[in-house]
């Protein structure tokens, strides 16, 4: 039972590559509990890098600077990691850009340059969101046809490689952070329109085609959602959850606050005190992001109890809008 359609996908959502084609951009992002500031120097600056990315670094942070990553220093020139790479492009604490290379083991490859692309967004919540892209791979198959092979070994290699790098970033920036146990952030990427994606979260005929068995909607401030899951059950009987929206804008923001729950849900106290904001966004190339905070948890035993309830809720309610959303692609002439 989820008294919201929420989406939780921990704290590292990925992605990944979109369609057939192997090697088109890896796109990845990370969400982590601290300071922009210290997000941004983390990667656009020496002591910040050298203290999670690799023991020696040399960033000279202007269009053209250097951006060399020496995962082993020590090793001959041509073996010591990301070396001989520049910053391409900065907007500081928004956006860098700074080119890549293969590692040593790809020999046709390792000359060539690709180029990754970080983007940064305070979330206003003592959170941060890094977007990664790391493009050309394509681009550089593109133009040498017999190097394609080694070339998808590349994109292999980092699509591996990307997720632990972030993985460590998340560690390293979130190891004197305390846990904030008065909300509970849930956010995923979802490959469909913002369009699509708010009608089948705030409409009767949206949410009974994926989630409930039976809805009503007033879409309004201060009107009602009155959901249920059971195909057996009717609106208004003990297993009815009732929401009452706080706020809204269409096709951004709605904000909800359970009015009435079930009967037998367990946490009847604790809910008393908990609201959500789901906010979507787009997240390029016809998707949308879907973040929904949830304020107003406690930190007595009944509250930590509902919370571990609704991350595995949300678990599944986002793997259900996935496969709604890539059923109806698989649909498509």
């Amino acid at each position: 039972m989820r008294l919201v359609p929420s989406l939780i996908f921990g704290l590292l959502c990925v992605a990944g590559t979109r369609g057939a084609d192997g090697l088109k951009p890896i796109e990845l992002e990370v969400t982590v509990r601290a300071p922009l500031a210290a997000a941004w120097e983390a990667w656009a600056t020496n002591d910040g890098a050298q203290k999670w990315f690799a023991p020696r670094t040399n960033i000279e942070l202007k269009p053209g600077g250097a951006y060399e990553i020496l995962f082993a220093p020590d090793k001959p020139a041509g073996e010591r990691g990301a070396e001989d790479l520049h910053v391409l492009c900065y907007l500081p604490r928004e956006m860098l850009a700074f080119e890549w290379n293969a590692p040593p083991q790809f020999a046709k490859a390792r000359p060539q340059r690709t180029w990754v692309v970080l983007r940064f967004s305070d979330l206003g919540d003592g959170t941060v969101r890094m977007r990664l892209s790391h493009a050309g791979f394509a681009e550089r198959a593109a133009a040498h046809a017999d190097e394609r092979a080694e070339w998808e070994q590349v994109h292999a290699y980092f699509t591996k490689a990307w997720p632990t790098v972030l993985g460590n970033l998340r560690k390293h920036l979130e190891k004197d952070a305390a846990p904030d146990e008065s909300r509970q952030v849930c956010e995923a990427v979802i490959e469909a329109p913002i369009a699509d994606v708010w009608h089948v979260l705030t409409t009767k005929e949206g949410t009974e085609k994926w989630e409930f068995a039976h809805a009503e909607f007033d879409l309004r401030v201060g009107g009602t959602m009155r959901t249920h899951y059971s195909k057996n059950g009717k609106i208004g009987d003990p297993g009815t959850i009732e929401n009452t929206f706080l706020a809204l804008e269409p096709n951004r923001m709605f904000a909800i606050r359970v009015g009435k729950a079930p009967e037998r849900f367990p946490f009847k106290e604790a809910i008393k005190s908990v609201w959500h904001v789901c906010y979507l966004e787009e997240a390029g190339l016809g998707r949308t992001r879907v973040r929904i905070v949830g304020l107003g948890y406690g930190a007595d035993e009944e509250s930590k109890k509902m919370r571990a309830f609704f991350e595995k809720g949300n678990n599944y309610t986002l793997k259900k809008l996935q496969e709604h959303f890539a059923a109806k692609a698989t649909d498509k002439p």
